[in-house]
């Protein structure tokens, strides 16, 4: 399609010994105004790779502790750590969470400020002249990682550290590290000036790898995209994911809701609702992005859920009936007349504009229906020419492209 379009030199494919790596967390120490939000934002990041598990279904827990404990974690040690290194790597993220003190005494031992990389750390940070900004910065997170933190019930302490270094492993190794953690050869903003950036990364070949890889890149863009300052001349963008449940995570409902503002357009396919709520954790969360895609596409469906769904977006419409009694008594007052009444009924009644069990019958392509893919598609706000309304019927052609 780029080729088609004269936009060949524009792609940028994305995948295991090609050209284009991605270090994220260069990416985010280094990119103009990075000291702002650093920390919450890679905070944030981490809850984010966090509720994705290997098979692309929610994490979800009853109490909201754990994921308040990691983000607390990251916020610390991302804080402290950039204002004494100046960049943040995984090796050096990974080095100091590993050898945090294990209670509030062994902070002090000379042994452990000199052979361990957060004792190091700490160790420069109070050779380096700070400003009030960064000296209450480096004051905050050395009380919570020296102090409050080791004091924790050491069974809480190492759940939490636990799940903080599992998550961030596959990064360490391989295929992820190489695309990851190495150079920087693509950034987020290459979007917005016309980039074409194809995550290559299919689940079949790389598993929960490649999902994770795909996650962290949407979220850089999202986050690059609301950075900027938007005016007429401002480039129009797409962020395109087939199989989209597999990529969904609750920055994505938050990002629709200004994503248009923005000049984003979003398209995401996905085979049924229980697949999107499966992922994103409940009809609440699903409704809520839902509610911020304006235009939705229901092709052939054998799923009732989401077939009702369509039936309750498309609305009721006034349907009148008529009805026609009569009773005929032969013989009557006159011979061999009949004899009787009529009587004429217009029942009005609201019914569904497209019933549900009508997109199970639509024609879903292939030879057999001439590739021809029937459609119904809804926007909201804006009535089509063709129909005089926000529903039209249609076809794609499968062998279009």
């Amino acid at each position: 399609h780029a080729e088609a379009a004269g936009k060949s030199e524009f792609v940028m494919r994305v995948r295991p010994g090609g050209e284009y790596r991605f270090n994220f967390l260069q990416y985010a120490s280094r990119r103009p105004g990075a000291e702002i939000g650093l920390a919450e934002n890679l905070a944030d990041l981490i809850a984010t790779l966090g509720s994705v598990d290997g098979n692309g279904e929610s994490k979800r827990t009853s109490d909201a502790y754990w994921d308040q404990a990691l983000k607390q974690l990251v916020r610390n040690v991302v804080s402290v750590l950039h204002i004494a290194e100046g960049e943040i790597t995984l090796d050096s993220l990974m080095g100091v969470i590993a050898t945090l003190p294990e209670d509030p005494e062994h902070a002090t031992e000379i042994e452990w400020q000199q052979r361990t990389n957060a004792g190091r750390m700490f160790q420069k940070l109070r050779s380096l002249e700070l400003d009030a900004r960064q000296e209450r910065t480096v004051r905050v997170g050395a009380e919570f990682l020296l102090q409050e933190f080791p004091a924790l019930d050491p069974r809480t302490r190492s759940s939490i550290v636990s799940t903080l270094t599992t998550l961030l492993d596959p990064f360490r190794h391989g295929e992820a590290h190489e695309l990851f953690c190495t150079d920087c050869t693509i950034v987020p903003e290459a979007c917005r000036l016309g980039a074409i950036v194809i995550m290559d990364l299919d689940l079949k070949t790389y598993g929960a790898f490649g999902r994770l890889g795909q996650v962290l890149f949407k979220w850089f863009v999202q986050q690059s995209v609301e950075r900027d300052k938007i005016d007429a001349k401002t480039r129009g963008m797409f962020i395109y994911a087939d199989e989209a449940q597999e990529f969904l995570t609750a920055q994505d409902k938050r990002f629709q809701a200004t994503a248009r503002s923005a000049r984003v357009a979003t398209v995401y396919l996905t085979q049924n609702l229980p697949a999107l709520q499966a992922r994103l954790g409940s009809e609440a969360e699903v409704n809520g992005l839902l509610g911020n895609l304006q235009t939705k596409i229901f092709c052939q469906n054998a799923d009732p859920s989401t077939n009702k769904y369509a039936e309750q977006l498309f609305g009721d419409q006034d349907r009148f009936n008529v009805s026609i009694n009569s009773n005929t008594n032969q013989g009557g007052g006159q011979p061999n007349q009949p004899s009787g009444n009529q009587g004429f009924g217009l029942n009005q009644a609201r019914e569904p504009l497209v019933r549900a069990e009508l997109f199970s019958q639509l024609a879903k392509g292939g030879p057999e229906n001439d590739f021809a893919v029937e459609a119904f598609v809804f926007r909201g706000g804006k009535p089509w020419k063709a129909s005089r309304s926000p529903l039209m019927l249609t076809v794609f052609d499968q062998r279009f492209g």
